[in-house]
């Protein structure tokens, strides 16, 4: 036996376990936890609650602890019914938490070997590819964001299926690219579902189309296709800028100018803008199919793309029970309405930042000792970082570069080339836009406008166009159906990364073919590239320090102090020593590869873990488990518990936590554990998600999607100082501060406020909270004590700890009686205009409130009067009876329980019984065991009309979407088992393509 064949896998095992064990070692051995960004405050709680819902027998339907109450299944990111969360049965959910992490980097690791083997790469190209994609930044980083890591996960295995499906027509692939599809939709990740189809569907017309070329195509000589496409790709880029430019000037003047009540401007033909899409894709379906019917490989192309639709409807078929109860919550959230909040351009990557593909960390590291000087560059400080780093490996980089093109009749290589450079244009988000880059030029700038301002929105409300129209991403935002509503363009270096990991397997195979000048050349130049730019940091040296120590960016610091110049350099000299170092091992390992490949295997798969474990490791943080046990109270909640205990609350209540801020002084210092401070802090204030721990039922909360409705109770707005007001918070009269509605939150039964002790002068969404200071009373800390303690004691206590607890004397119950009915024709639509006036009337609070009040609104008691939207008025016939609520009338909340509402109503005459809990489909009512109707009141919450006496009223959850849902995916499954068994009797797809037995072995040429 020869056992040198098993020394590269044995090595390749080594390597993996050796990044295993040093990027996860601490959650593996020394009890620790994912816990920072998302990880922390978002998905641990969520996912907590998850389970607790399955451990009790109960599949998790709905959320109560967030904004009124919200769909839980409804919303992808919970995640409910994936499979991985198999891995939390059996297991304390902490363990259960680092394996489903730890399980799906093995998982991409895993699907991207088997994908480059499917392409007959060898052992060591596919290990490379493997460790470079798994363990580079832009998918190790996604622990931070768990759905999406199930996303990329998918992703190899995705495409795997595609090419099965697409080049060698087998019938199974039907079923696993639909299995694959699910996967990723009931992971989380509805985006990479939806781009696996599109990159499945060009993959299809590539191979189609790269089928027997014409003799003529074949004699044509190379250079004047080349001439040809160059010509073209000049003169569409011409276009291209000249248009963009051309619509920056002009679609202005078109647009409306913002208004009292349209805050935002739209453009008039924005609501149709979907229809016309839809539109045009169906009349262009229809002239192609015309048009491909004529010949056999235009009828190919047909029946592939209906495969590959087949796929795509039974993977919805699969996913259905979580599609149609998502379906239902998009349908009213604030991401497909009109004037919604939803931003597509926020996250792009910046052009520079490609960089880091060579130069690991090379801007700079936060995560302690702050270092990142990145936020000096343009776009000046509004960068938003998705993942701190795209370095893939030095070794990945170089043999993707040597593999990268579209010719040539390797399967596989030209679809990894079109997935990484569609992954690094769509990443690049608004920056490959004509009108970013034009307005660095002032003559352009006064036509076109300058740069969005900072904070800017969905529109600008200049009426100007946005930075990122015009761009890549713009344009599969506008052609794509439904792309718009995805968010964060920098998602899609995880298809650069999956791309350019894929070509570097292809890479190492050309190398040790005898293909190594490639290899060397790209390495020499990264290798001089480096040499020029540590040689400039060290003439430099001091003016680089003293730029950043110059900054106003620099000194102001953010959540890792200010950025420390001395720390910045040593950072980007690091980066560059780094890279100088792999490029000098990569001109020795790649002419030793071609003499003898087994060592160069050897030394190659070496360099790359040594390389990416220097460079990465560092990105992977923990804290210690302690930090999130439930039976760590948090500090806040142990302070409510004795103003509880002090002044207990009748029934439920729930608490606002302001969502974003963090000490002040956290500005002006470094800490190296500030990461442990920071998830300290959250957690101790209750930072949405922490609380979900705790059992905490939050006023409103931010995560990727809210009710649209629920943004008019809780959104914040400017108004100018009055001088009662101005007295009040010592300001001066006639200054633009941010206000809250303050009666939405005391509506939803807000009992306590946790917000900041520093108002940011008022102008903040993240610390102006002026509109909770009238009838509240301070919990923590006491009034009294804090102002007898001398002056730096009160600044150190401000600065270092920055959070008071408000509790509000005004805050209404969970649930109420009122006699007064005012009677609305249901709202339809997600308009805002629709919405404004009842809005109003309900929010407005009169001439007792110091910062919101408007002689032209009247002035009306929700106490008294509801707004109701019934579907049959007649239901309400005798319970409009007038009046304040009797004296002996009454509402007890008997049980709150996730899909159950219990009240028990004591009311003297007929009347309507209003519970604080969002009005949503799939709700039922019952009174005294009787069917009743869920009346739609004060536009979000839940109304029931009720007679005289003492009634039991039973609310439970019991939604068709998911009924329906769940009937789709067992037809689903039976269909994709029927489908398997099909594909064992007869293999292999045939489509009328005489010439499919020839290119079996082939991949597409493109160009």
């Amino acid at each position: 036996m020869n056992h040198r064949r098993f020394l590269v896998p044995l090595l390749g095992l080594a390597c993996l376990l050796t990044l295993l064990l040093v990027c996860f070692g601490p959650a593996l051995f020394r009890g620790e936890q994912f816990a920072y960004r998302d990880a922390g405050h978002f998905y641990y709680p969520l996912y907590k609650v998850v389970q607790e819902e399955w451990d009790a027998g109960r599949v998790p339907l709905w959320n109560p602890w967030e904004n009124g109450g919200m769909p839980l299944l409804g919303q992808p990111t919970s995640a409910v019914l994936y499979p991985g969360k198999l891995l939390y049965a059996g297991v304390p959910y902490a363990w259960g938490a680092r394996l489903y992490t730890i399980a799906h980097v093995l998982l991409a690791l895993g699907a991207m070997f088997a994908l480059m083997r499917h392409w007959q790469v060898s052992r060591t190209g596919s290990l490379l590819a493997s460790l470079g994609y798994g363990f580079g930044v832009p998918v190790l980083f996604q622990y931070c964001n768990i759905i999406f890591l199930v996303g990329a996960a998918w992703m190899p295995l995705g495409l795997l299926a595609v090419d099965r499906l697409v080049r060698l027509r087998m019938r199974r692939a039907i079923v696993e690219l639909a299995a694959v599809l699910t996967m990723q939709t009931l992971g989380g990740d509805p985006q990479a579902t939806y781009v696996t189809g599109l990159i499945a569907a060009g993959y299809a017309l590539a191979i189609v189309g790269a089928a027997r070329r014409s003799p003529n195509d074949g004699d044509r000589p190379r250079s004047s296709r080349w001439l040809v496409w160059s010509l073209v790709a000049i003169g569409g880029l011409i276009a291209w800028v000249g248009l963009t430019l051309v619509a920056g000037i002009w679609l202005p003047e078109l647009r409306p100018r913002p208004t009292q009540t349209q805050p935002m401007p739209v453009f008039p033909w924005t609501p149709f803008a979907s229809k016309l899409v839809l539109g045009g894709w169906a009349v262009a379906a229809v002239l192609i199919a015309v048009v491909w019917k004529r010949s056999p490989k235009g009828r190919a192309r047909m029946g592939m793309l209906a495969l590959l639709l087949g796929s795509a409807a039974l993977a919805g078929l699969l996913a259905a029970a979580q599609l149609l109860p998502s379906s239902e919550f998009n349908s009213l959230s604030s991401r497909v309405a009109r004037e919604g909040s939803h931003e597509i351009y926020a996250f792009s990557v910046e052009p520079y930042r490609l960089a880091e593909l060579l130069w690991p960390n090379v801007f700079g590291m936060s995560f302690g000792v702050e270092s990142t000087w990145m936020y000096l560059l343009p776009p000046g400080g509004s960068q938003k970082v998705w993942v701190p780093s795209h370095y893939l490996g030095g070794p990945v980089l170089v043999l993707a570069l040597t593999a990268f093109g579209f010719r040539g009749r390797t399967p596989g290589r030209g679809l990894m080339s079109a997935v990484a450079l569609l992954g690094v244009l769509a990443g690049l988000g608004m920056y490959t836009s004509p009108l970013w880059f034009a307005r660095f030029v002032p003559g352009l700038a006064e036509q076109i406008g300058p740069h969005d301002p900072a904070m800017t929105g969905p529109v600008r409300l200049d009426g100007m166009l946005r930075d990122g129209d015009g761009s890549f991403y713009w344009f599969l935002a506008v052609v794509l159906p439904g792309f718009d509503g995805f968010r964060y363009p920098a998602k899609f270096m995880t298809f650069a990364a999956l791309g350019i990991a894929g070509l570097s397997g292809f890479g190492w195979d050309r190398l040790v073919g005898g293909r190594t000048r490639r290899v060397v050349v790209t390495a020499a130049v990264a290798l001089v590239a480096t040499i020029v730019a540590g040689a400039a940091l060290a003439v430099g040296s001091e003016r680089f320090v003293a730029w950043i120590a110059s900054d106003q960016m620099a000194t102001q610091g953010g959540t890792f102090g200010p950025i420390q110049p001395e720390a910045a350099r040593f950072e980007t000299a690091r980066a560059l020593g780094h890279a100088a170092v792999v490029m000098t091992l990569m001109l020795v390992i790649a002419p030793l590869a071609a003499r003898r490949p087994k060592l160069g295997a050897a030394l190659m798969l070496l360099t790359l873990t040594a390389d990416l474990i220097v460079a990465n490791s560092r990105f992977v943080l923990t804290v210690p488990q302690e930090m999130l046990d439930v039976e760590n109270t948090p500090r806040v909640l142990d302070l409510i518990a004795e103003a509880e205990a002090e002044q207990p609350t009748e029934g439920p209540y729930r608490i606002h936590r302001m969502p974003v801020w963090s000490p002040l002084n956290w500005t002006v210092t470094s800490d190296p554990n500030r990461v442990r401070e920071l998830v300290r802090w959250e957690r101790d204030t209750i930072q949405p998600k922490y609380g979900l721990l705790s059992g905490v039922e939050y006023t409103h909360t931010e995560g990727t999607a809210e009710l649209y409705d629920m943004m008019f109770f809780f959104a914040p707005f400017q108004r100018r100082l009055r001088p009662e007001a101005a007295r009040m918070l010592n300001d001066e009269a006639g200054k633009e501060i941010v206000v809250f509605p303050r009666r939405g939150f005391d509506l939803w039964n807000t009992r306590y406020f946790v917000v900041p002790m520093v108002s940011a002068d008022w102008v903040s969404e993240f610390r102006s909270y002026a509109a909770f200071l009238p009838e509240t009373t301070t919990i923590d800390p006491d009034r009294e004590a804090f102002a007898a303690l001398p002056i730096e004691e009160q600044n150190r206590i401000t600065l270092e700890n920055d959070v008071q607890i408000l509790r509000n004397e005004a805050a209404y119950p969970r649930a109420w009686i009122v006699h007064e009915l005012k009677v609305l024709t249901p709202i339809t639509g997600l308009d805002r205009e629709a919405r404004l006036g009842v809005m109003n009337e309900i929010l407005h609070p009169g001439p007792g409130d110091p910062f919101w009040s408007n002689p032209d609104l009247n002035v009306f008691d929700p106490r008294r009067l509801a707004w109701v939207e019934p579907d049959d008025p007649s239901v309400l016939q005798g319970f409009a009876t007038g009046g304040p609520p009797g004296m002996g009338e009454r509402v007890e909340v008997i049980a709150h329980e996730p899909q159950r509402v219990e009240l028990r109503a004591t009311l003297e005459r007929p009347g309507l019984v209003v519970l604080a809990d969002t009005f949503y489909p799939g709700w039922q009512l019952t009174i005294d065991g009787e069917p009743a109707p869920i009346i739609r009141t004060n536009r979000m919450m839940r109304g029931a009309a009720v007679p005289s006496g003492t009634h039991e009223l039973v609310y439970t959850y019991e939604p068709d979407s998911f009924r329906l849902g769940l009937l789709g995916s067992t037809i689903g499954l039976v269909l994709a088992l029927v489908l398997l068994g099909w594909s064992f009797l007869r293999p292999t797809l045939r489509l009328g393509t005489a010439d499919q037995g020839e290119r079996e072995d082939a991949g597409p040429e493109f160009g």
